[in-house]
């Protein structure tokens, strides 16, 4: 129906909330509806109110908690009242037909923020389009801020005009295109919903069958047995009868004996055979009194069978299909940048939605940020060597800290800065987000208190611990990075002891994943799929876990990965980065699925898990020895310094004079510490380089007792010969104080 319009005068103040209808006289638009010689005129949208007091006038607006239609003068009555002035009351635009269920749409005239009120002010420097109650509490600071009306003067003539009309015919375009894919996806699961549907009762033709051959196989041994009874009855019934017929045949000859010896030789004969027949139905009759003649047939049910039955909630399970990635080198990328000091050790990536990696530099103690093209852009240094990152939001991001027990909250955006810290119990190395939560990977190494995760709040509070399943076993013993599904209902954590753990929220624990391609698993991401990639850093290799079994190895030493660190997964790519030890390259692998064709002509090589490779947990195996963390040189300085102050306090307490005694006095810690430094400046040196040579393979697991017993050497010469410079020290003070005396 077109819309009409009365001959009245209206007149609008740009708000669309109170309009103010004048009625003039011979009006139809104030008269009541069927007045004498007058036609009402009929609107597309009338008054609702005004309706029930059969008054026809057009509407101007629509309340939505009302959902009816309401003209100026309505406006003004409805918002009078303190009941309804906090309903919602929007413009000409969003007015309805009574039957029309579809709500109303913004328009787009309208403020956003405060529907009915028009938007006639723009603000340039953040370049929006609001009414004036916006721009006086949220631009009020903006400078260039202009009517609507002043701005929107030939706008149709310039180059943004004919842009956003361009870019909105690509959009529509666009979105046209994804509804057509998403309907052929709806057409599809239709069909897929139809050939599931036939499979699940063809699984149950299935199982209807195996119950008719289990139903036949029971009715053939009850035919047996049934067969098996009567057999044995009638073969004694046959017994008796036979017994009996002899009887009978003897009692004849005794009524019918004749007198004489020919006589009494028949009877003695029959008494003679009567006795033994007498005496098996005396064996019979006794046998038949310990039970019936035949066991009764009894059938007892296999409640195994509706036991299992009624376990199962369905006839199976539904899973997309996961097939093994293959991976191909596309190239090695050069991370180290002129302010490092030495080769990077990356030990913890992670891809950002927009293609941004992060990475961080253990030696280097800084995160690095690169673009989608892998160049490093900006470089933070944090207080500490960093172990592994975390993506929180696309502005921050959370770094744990493991020799200072510390989580570090990083802004990303617009600069890289750095943000609040939580103060954790344990060593932490580990750590993921989900849902504005943080699980933290902590202890479990020498030194440390038994591995746990712990989850943070972002703010920091602590939400609970993960230490122990539900029946008090402890689930970990050496943690080192930890990943969730994208739903947070399976949670994976590389032990590097134990393997792959899989477990659920409610500390449960479903699989461990250890096997000879699995060897101190370390990094681990997920991809789209929920597919766990885990690199393990002794086995040299890449695996792939869907759900809690492994399905294949994307890569290992034939793709020349050695000793790697950490995987990252890029979404928007299907790429991996894999960092390994002391390189200044991070390695970037793509990823696809082969096509059977490929498979078939051997052009493509998969790696496929065998059958077998996902064991029980073993949360009762005792934890074998594990690694240290590298020390840093400050702490290695810091502990020397230590163990030289206490050797000058023992050579005190030895020394008896008093001579001595003013020396040590003479002798401050700081002064002997530094000379001392400087007397064993080379074995400092040389320390410190073992050390830091050395923090890689602490780090990864691959420290040797020959090494650890070399660095235990080392530090016991070092300490002897700082004991032997203080003692002689000692001598030539105490020789000195002795010759002022004289």
């Amino acid at each position: 129906m077109s819309r009409v319009r009365s001959a009245m005068s209206v007149r609008s103040n740009g708000t669309g909330a109170s309009v103010r209808s004048i009625r003039s006289k011979g009006t139809a638009a104030s008269s009541k509806t069927g007045g004498k010689g007058k036609v009402p005129t009929v609107f597309e949208f009338a008054c609702m109110a005004c309706a029930r007091e059969k008054n026809n006038v057009e509407a101007t607006n629509y309340c939505t908690d009302c959902a009816e239609n309401l003209c100026a003068s309505c406006v003004k009555q409805h918002l009078k009242f303190p009941a309804m002035k906090d309903h919602k009351v929007l413009g000409k635009d969003a007015r309805r037909n009574p039957d029309d269920a579809s709500p109303p749409r913004d328009s787009p005239l309208e403020c956003p923020s405060h529907p009915g009120k028009s938007a006639d002010m723009y603000c340039a420097d953040h370049d929006e389009v609001r009414c004036g109650a916006c721009i006086a509490v949220n631009h009020r600071t903006c400078i260039n801020v202009m009517l609507v009306q002043q701005v929107a003067r030939g706008v149709t003539k310039t180059e943004e005009f004919k842009t956003v009309k361009a870019e909105i015919q690509q959009a529509k375009k666009n979105l046209v295109s994804l509804k057509k894919r998403n309907e052929r996806g709806l057409t599809g699961i239709e069909k897929q919903k139809v050939a599931i549907v036939n499979k699940i009762k063809a699984t149950r033709t299935r199982l209807e069958q195996v119950l008719d051959s289990l139903e036949q196989n029971t009715l053939d041994e009850l035919e047996k047995a049934c067969a098996r009874g009567s057999g044995q009855l009638k073969d004694d019934i046959k017994v008796y009868d036979d017994i009996m017929a002899s009887l009978d045949a003897v009692t004849g000859l005794f009524s019918v004996a004749k007198s004489g010896s020919e006589g009494e030789i028949g009877v003695f004969v029959s008494m003679k055979r009567a006795k033994k027949k007498i005496e098996e139905s005396a064996r019979v009759f006794a046998f038949s009194k310990s039970g019936s003649a035949v066991d009764p047939i009894k059938f007892i049910p296999d409640s195994r069978i509706s036991g299992w039955l009624k376990s199962l909630r369905m006839f199976g399970t539904f899973s997309f299909q996961k097939r093994v990635y293959v991976g191909e080198l596309v190239g090695k990328y050069n991370v180290h940048t002129a302010d490092d000091m030495r080769d990077c050790d990356i030990f913890g990536s992670e891809f950002m939605k927009n293609g941004t990696l992060l990475l961080c530099d253990w030696d280097n103690k800084c995160v690095k940020m690169l673009d989608s093209q892998l160049n490093v852009v900006e470089a933070l240094n944090v207080d500490g060597s960093p172990s592994n990152i975390c993506v929180i939001n696309p502005t921050d991001a959370a770094v744990t800290l493991p020799m200072l027990k510390t989580v570090q909250l990083i802004q990303l955006q617009p600069k890289m800065a750095l943000k609040h810290t939580i103060k954790t119990a344990e060593s932490c190395r580990g750590i993921a987000c989900h849902n504005a939560q943080l699980f933290v990977v902590c202890g479990g190494f020498k030194g440390e208190g038994e591995g746990k995760v712990i989850v943070y709040s972002i703010s920091g509070d602590l939400i609970r611990t993960v230490e122990r399943n539900n029946a008090g076993q402890r689930i970990f013993s050496c943690p080192i990075a930890i990943a969730l599904s994208g739903d947070g209902k399976v949670i994976h954590v590389t032990d590097g002891h134990r393997g792959l753990i899989t477990m659920t929220p409610e500390n449960d624990v479903i699989s461990v994943v250890a096997d000879r391609d699995s060897y101190w698993p370390c990094g681990i991401c997920m991809d789209k799929n929920d597919n766990a990639l885990v690199c393990n850093g002794q086995s040299n290799t890449v695996i792939q876990v869907s759900g809690v079994r492994k399905i294949g190895t994307i890569l290992s030493k034939k793709n020349g990965l050695k000793k790697p660190h950490d995987v990252s997964f890029d979404l928007a790519s299907m790429r991996i980065v894999v960092t390994v030890s002391k390189s200044r390259f991070i390695y970037v692998y793509q990823l696809k699925t082969p096509a059977a064709k490929e498979v078939a002509e051997g052009t493509v090589t998969v790696n496929v898990a065998e059958d077998g490779q996902t064991k029980l947990p073993d949360i009762n195996r005792k934890r074998n020895k594990t690694t240290i963390l590298p020390e840093s040189i400050d702490l290695v300085r810091q502990k020397t310094a230590e163990d030289l102050k206490t050797s000058i306090r023992k050579n005190a307490i030895l020394t008896n004079s008093v001579t001595s005694r003013k020396t040590i006095q003479q002798t401050t810690p700081s002064d002997v510490t530094a000379s001392n430094f400087s007397q064993t400046d080379s074995e400092m040196t040389g320390l410190s380089s073992r050390v830091t040579a050395m923090s890689t393979d602490r780090r990864t697991g691959n420290l040797g007792n020959t090494r650890e017993r070399s660095i235990s050497r080392d530090r016991s010469e070092s300490s002897l010969n700082r004991r032997n410079s203080v003692r002689e020290s000692t001598i030539v003070g105490k020789k000195a104080g002795n010759s002022r005396q004289k």
